[in-house]
């Protein structure tokens, strides 16, 4: 199917075309790269922007248990929700389950949603270049909310951030440890901190985790209690972060705010895609095994790396053309 002919399916909201665009927009191999940047060029952009959340938190805190919930109070304002979560994979096989489409049993089917679960593919924290373009391959077939939900594994999180309008983070009663240890990552970065499992037997451990948690916080962040379950406290959340949305538009500073956010993003995407290109370049004429050998004293602990670091990125940008580089 040629790229055009994969658009014009597209545009007639065949799901099959958003799913085989997306697969290739996530592909690593070169002629996927080629052919989604065709298709990439020819998608009519958004009509106006959507609704970005990214949800994130520790593995086991319910994520896609509340989705499932927050989905379908979304519905109820008539959102035509994309929700894109992204699951755990070996960092050698880089397989992955995709379980947490499992978990959102009641937005599956649904005429306004779709759900297309990605593999972290061994990446720390799950996001990776290709997200954005999925972002917005999701919104050009007509999507006005998107959720992201990532792998949970702490500071790392922080790169959704970049990637969204609001940046959710649950977490669970009396995880103190959990809270020092991220507080000065994850944490600051949230626009809204929700304290899931908040069901009667633990609505004590929640108080004092929304206690520890207002401490040494800018104001600006939304603290609740909820249960993802019960649905308890999330419909508070939900209007709270619909009237912040709000006033974002009213004020001019939605679009602001994204391009702040994205150009964090940006700079990690291109160190992702560009460092590939340049061990393609450089193999010919400085093989990635003698790169190797000249840090096999920094591996076994004998030098330090950075001085070596510094040293082979100057001779590799030097190998490459650069003939005055100092």
């Amino acid at each position: 199917m040629t790229p055009q002919e994969l658009c014009a399916a597209f545009k007639h909201r065949q799901r099959s075309a958003l799913a085989k665009i997306i697969t290739h927009v996530e592909s690593d191999a070169p002629a996927s790269r080629l052919y989604a940047d065709e298709v990439l060029a020819l998608l009519e952009k958004p009509a106006k922007p959507s609704i970005r959340i990214a949800i994130s938190g520790p593995p086991g805190v319910g994520k896609s248990t509340f989705i499932n919930t927050l989905g379908q109070k979304l519905l109820e304002y008539n959102f035509k929700i994309a929700i894109l979560p992204i699951d755990p994979a070996s960092e050698l096989s880089f397989g992955s389950i995709l379980a947490d489409k499992t978990r959102m049993a009641s937005l599956l089917g649904r005429p306004d949603v779709y759900i297309r679960p990605s593999s972290s593919r061994g990446i720390l924290g799950g996001i990776n270049a290709a997200m954005s373009d999925v972002i917005f391959v999701v919104e050009s077939f007509g999507f006005d909310l998107v959720i992201i939900e990532t792998v949970g594994v702490g500071q790392s999180e922080a790169l959704a951030y970049t990637l969204v309008d609001h940046f959710v983070v649950l977490l669970q009663p009396a995880s103190g440890d959990f809270l020092q240890a991220i507080k000065k990552g994850i944490l600051e970065r949230a626009d809204f901190i929700l304290v899931n499992k908040a069901d009667t037997e633990l609505q004590d451990q929640a108080k004092q985790s929304l206690e520890a948690l207002s401490q040494g916080l800018p104001q600006h962040i939304y603290l609740s209690a909820i249960s993802a379950l019960t649905g308890m406290g999330i419909d508070n959340f939900l209007k709270n972060l619909l009237t912040k949305h709000a006033h974002k538009i009213d004020t001019h500073s939605l679009l602001k705010e994204r391009k702040r956010r994205f150009e964090g993003f940006f700079n990690f995407a291109l160190q992702e895609r560009l460092w590939p290109k340049v061990l393609e370049k450089i193999s010919p004429i400085m093989p990635l095994s003698e790169i190797l050998e000249q840090v096999d004293q920094a591996a076994q602990g004998e030098k330090a790396l950075g001085p070596m670091l510094d040293y082979l990125c100057d001779n590799i940008i030097r190998k490459l053309g650069y003939k005055n580089y100092k």
